[in-house]
């Protein structure tokens, strides 16, 4: 499963600036660490897995982005996230933000939220989502176009 979780830490890296202090190798064994302190976590399938893992590498990630904004007095930071999920439209916003629409989202609704979580930061394509979410290509699509436009309404009321 290590090649599998790599490719998940590049994937979220991928969505930082470049000059990124952290790499896959260390992104993956912070996720370890904290995945083994709770060793009690029951999972069914892969798929839940590698939501896990995708999740807890977001956290990590996301407390890392929070500590240097706070250094850096709130400095924006543009991601590949921000720009895929509210592809050409003009919106300000921060990382910050869109994790929170994205946690916003999976409280109305979480098969949307695990297919961004999955999508954007697991790093997996459609086809690849496509058997573990027993979904079609097609269907995946769709249903990203609606967790993006969620996402973008969740984004203009905050």
């Amino acid at each position: 499963l290590y090649p599998e979780i790599k490719k998940i830490a590049h994937a979220q890296l991928n969505q930082l600036q470049p000059g990124k202090t952290i790499t896959a190798t260390v992104l993956v064994n912070e996720c370890y660490l904290k995945l083994q302190k709770n060793l009690q976590i029951d999972l069914t399938n892969q798929k839940q897995f590698y939501a896990l893992i995708a999740k807890c590498m977001k956290q990590f990630l996301i407390d890392e982005l929070r500590g240097k904004n706070r250094q850096k007095r709130n400095a924006e930071i543009k991601t590949t996230l921000v720009s895929q999920i509210i592809d050409e439209k003009k919106i300000d916003v921060r990382l910050t933000e869109v994790i929170e629409a994205i946690e916003q989202l999976e409280t109305i609704n979480p098969d949307l939220a695990e297919l961004v979580n999955l999508h954007c930061f697991g790093g997996f394509t459609f086809e690849e989502l496509s058997p573990a979410l027993q979904k079609s290509k097609r269907q995946l699509i769709r249903k990203w176009q609606v967790a993006k436009s969620m996402i973008v309404t969740l984004l203009d009321e905050s």
